[in-house]
């Protein structure tokens, strides 16, 4: 597939625990950071990162959430990081990734 970047966002509620996931991320073989960053994300932000999502029906209580505390941005890269990541990840569906992906991060 080849090296390629991609943006992680470890939201509000597990900005705590940022050290322990970004760690799980990099025990990943040939991952690596290229950049990271923590700050609070405005409605202009969320609106840009999320903007094929706006019209969604949750759209409006995932914007607070994300505006509640600190995120930390980090670039990551790593061939065919993406996949991997997501693979890592799991579903975005917090009941899904319960049910099927225990493991997940």
């Amino acid at each position: 597939m080849g090296i390629q970047s991609t943006l992680a966002i470890i939201k509000p509620n597990c900005f705590c625990q940022s050290t322990e996931i970004l760690s799980d991320i990099l025990s990943l073989d040939d991952i690596t950071v290229s950049s990271k960053y923590s700050c609070t994300l405005t409605l202009d932000e969320i609106g840009t990162l999320y903007k094929s999502y706006t019209s969604q029906s949750w759209f409006s209580k995932y914007v607070k959430l994300m505006m509640s505390n600190s995120v930390m941005l980090i670039v990551l890269e790593g061939d065919d990081v993406i996949t991997r990541c997501r693979n890592a990840i799991g579903p975005t569906d917090p009941n899904e990734a319960r049910k099927i992906a225990h493991d997940s991060l």
